[in-house]
């Protein structure tokens, strides 16, 4: 083999181009990605199991006595490529998951707990159950509301008043030793508070700030550090376990809804701004620096969020986050190869059906393929999650024509209410 000779001055410029073909100037980049809609509600138990709810009114879309709404849950096992309905009922679902089997629903009917991972219910409580739930394991819960913090030792079949501090979200950084945010009443002013136990949740005692900004959520990714956020967008922070906390703050933000660590460095927040008359919006903002400082993340429709977001699932690599109508991957930089993760493909099988969308982008029509015939039904989502098309398929094929330029999400069910569903674009 012939190696041609060239100038020793060129590798520098060779080093570069090389780099800069492996991965944008050597810098790896934090990644938004879509990988499901459109559940309202979901909640993971690990990196690829999770349970998603999907609720929705027959005739108005809101709720009546005479029609009444119906919940569905589905799971997936695939990171939410596909998903298998496991379970039906006409009232809402509120889920928490302590792992792929046991599950809570809890809603102002009550406080239902599932073995099978979703596919029966067992009413444990007819109390009205509104807040935010955790549990250490199988039998030590607690349940965070504006009537105080409550604790179950059998499961969730009772529950006692521990604290009149009212709790927002709750987390443990050991079998022993926790934290909760809320608030506390102090001379018929209403005060943001962080709550601390040491006793396995029996007793909290609170941790004085001089702050006034309400507190949304916590997350401490190590015994040692943690992180706290709120209105305006507070961020509070400890190294030294919930001894001491510093303040820091994103500008131009309304209210910091959600937060989790992947590691005591790189962390993500979710905020969310209501504007009356306007769309409201929402975006997530990753740090590498303990909060230093801090990068946006937009989703292309993020004006279109119709509730705050919320972080439910993190690993070291990735987290998974999502709004009223979206579900969506975050992979933040590890200082490695940057992944730049694509949208939902054209074709997402679910068991032995696989579906396909042609052409996708489109321009006024698209033909809809599936791997066998049956009874199918097709809903078409544009981005604010309003259905503008319903119809349905008997046999394997079909097209279908749209009139405006933009994103959609198209799910197809059969009779069985299984779902897959794919993300569409006409141009």
């Amino acid at each position: 083999m012939n190696i041609l000779p060239f100038d020793k001055k060129l590798y520098p410029v060779i080093l570069l181009v090389i780099c800069l073909y492996q991965n944008s100037l050597c810098q790896c980049t934090d990644s938004l990605e879509q990988i499901g809609s459109p559940y309202d509600q979901v909640f993971f138990t690990s990196a690829g199991v999770g349970f998603g709810r999907y609720y929705r009114n027959p005739c108005t879309g809101r709720y009546s006595e005479q029609c009444p709404p119906t919940s569905f849950l589905y799971k997936t096992t695939d990171t939410a490529k596909t998903w298998k309905l496991v379970y039906s009922c006409m009232k809402p679902i509120n889920l928490y998951f302590l792992n792929d089997s046991i599950g809570y629903d809890y809603t102002q009917y009550g406080l239902f707990k599932t073995k099978d991972g979703g596919k029966t219910w067992k009413n444990l409580s007819s109390s009205t159950f509104s807040g935010t739930l955790f549990f250490l394991d199988t039998i030590t819960g607690f349940f965070g509301s504006s009537k105080g913090i409550l604790k179950t030792t059998d499961g969730g079949h009772t529950w006692d008043t521990i604290s009149s501090y009212q709790a927002n979200k709750i987390c443990f950084i050991s079998a022993d030793s926790g934290f909760a945010v809320g608030t506390t009443i102090s001379n018929s002013i209403t005060l943001p508070v962080i709550l601390k136990t040491t006793n396995r949740g029996n007793t909290w005692t609170p941790i004085n700030l001089p702050i006034t900004e309400s507190l949304n959520s916590i997350s401490f990714p190590d015994k040692n550090h943690g992180y706290v956020v709120g209105a305006n967008g507070l961020i509070m922070k400890t190294t030294d376990g919930g001894q001491t906390w510093t303040s820091l703050h994103i500008s131009n933000v309304q209210n910091l809804c959600a937060v989790e660590f992947y590691n005591n460095k790189k962390g993500l927040v979710a905020d969310y701004k209501v504007n009356y008359g306007s769309p409201n919006v929402a975006n997530f903002y990753i740090t590498a620096d303990t909060g230093v400082t801090w990068n946006r993340l937009s989703p292309a429709d993020s004006s279109n969020f119709n509730y705050g977001p919320a972080v439910f699932y993190k690993t070291e690599d990735f987290a998974l986050a999502t709004n009223n109508w979206n579900l969506y991957k975050i992979t933040p930089c590890l200082n490695t190869t940057s992944v730049i993760a694509s949208l939902l493909p054209n074709g997402i099988s679910y068991q032995d059906l696989r579906l396909s969308v042609f052409p996708n982008p489109f321009t006024d029509s698209f033909t809809i393929q599936l791997s066998k015939p049956g009874n199918y039904i097709i809903r078409i989502y544009n981005a604010l999650g309003v259905e503008v098309n319903h119809s349905s398929i008997t046999g394997s094929a079909c097209r279908i024509n749209l009139d405006d330029i933009g994103i959609y999400y198209l799910k197809i069910s059969d009779e069985n209410h299984n779902m897959i569903s794919t993300r569409i674009e006409q141009q």
